[in-house]
């Protein structure tokens, strides 16, 4: 294989799987999102609750896909497992943005306290 061979093969191919994988991701997240929205379109709360995760969801379900698909297509080199773990700590943070989303209450809906 030539010099332009390797380039399509260490740098090019990696990185149009990992976008593949994003723009994948991220159709699935509007379409799930679409169907929520449709389902719950006379329940104002599950309308809510599907707009507020709608970020959060594509930032998480993005990072991991990117995850998987670095780690699948790239042998060991040494920005490999920096990139990584970056991801893994970014994909942890929009975790915890969609848990806190979730949790947050809405000022909009009233919710009856559950004793």
């Amino acid at each position: 294989m030539g010099p332009v061979g390797e380039v399509v093969a260490e740098v090019l191919w990696p990185v149009g799987v990992a976008v593949a994988a994003a723009l994948g991701a991220l159709v699935l997240v509007q379409v799930v999102h679409r169907i929520l929205l449709h389902l719950g379109r006379r329940q104002a709360f599950a309308v809510e609750v599907a707009n507020r995760a709608h970020r959060p969801t594509q930032a998480l379900v993005v990072l991991i896909m990117v995850y998987f698909a670095v780690r699948d297509t790239t042998e060991d080199a040494h920005w490999r497992d920096v990139f990584l773990h970056w991801v893994q700590l970014l994909a942890i943070a929009s975790a915890a943005w969609l848990v806190s989303v979730l949790l947050r209450r809405s000022t909009s809906t009233s919710c009856v306290p559950i004793l």
